[in-house]
């Protein structure tokens, strides 16, 4: 169960301070307009710690996994992401030919990715773009940089959220 309400200075510094550890200084003015869209952070009962920010409407943009206090994009926060991170930063390209077939799956295949930032690691939080830089879909890394680019077959990002006609699926 999670309680919801108005972010407080504290609470927003936290999510600053995580946000640029995950996804470096670039993302913080994408955290800053959320601000715009009427936030609540939304904490667990039990614990008292940030689980999600949610935006109007109720719609969740962040969850922080509980693990290990990892910053999960969904599709409203990481269509902010891609406006603010410079390209490459957190992205793999998957090459034209084969968008339709990623967006009707739930992975992007190694042999699929024409490009991807040199820092991804395995277990880094993505967004999967096309060759011309539009956002399709954010995901979890499977494999590091030099392996997306190098293997070819198996598994290289599981996707957690597709954009589909500015909608999510």
């Amino acid at each position: 169960m999670l309680k919801c309400s108005k972010p407080t200075e504290f609470e927003w510094r936290i999510l600053e301070h995580l946000i640029a550890y995950q996804f470096t200084s670039y993302a913080i003015p994408a955290l800053h307009e959320l601000l715009h869209r009427h936030p609540k952070i939304c904490k667990s009962k039990t614990t008292d710690k940030i689980r999600q920010v949610v935006i109007e409407g109720n719609t969740i943009a962040i969850t922080i996994r509980a693990s290990d206090h990892v910053i999960i994009p969904h599709i409203p926060f990481a269509k902010l992401l891609h406006k603010y991170l410079p390209f490459p930063l957190y992205r793999v390209v998957v090459v034209n030919e084969m968008v339709s077939d990623v967006m009707n799956g739930w992975t992007v295949f190694a042999k699929h990715i024409l490009l991807a930032d040199e820092n991804i690691r395995p277990g880094d939080e993505v967004l999967v773009v096309d060759e011309q830089d539009k956002l399709l879909a954010i995901g979890r890394s499977i494999l590091g940089h030099r392996e997306m680019l190098t293997a070819v077959y198996g598994p290289a990002v599981i996707i957690r959220e597709k954009v589909v006609n500015n909608a999510k699926v």
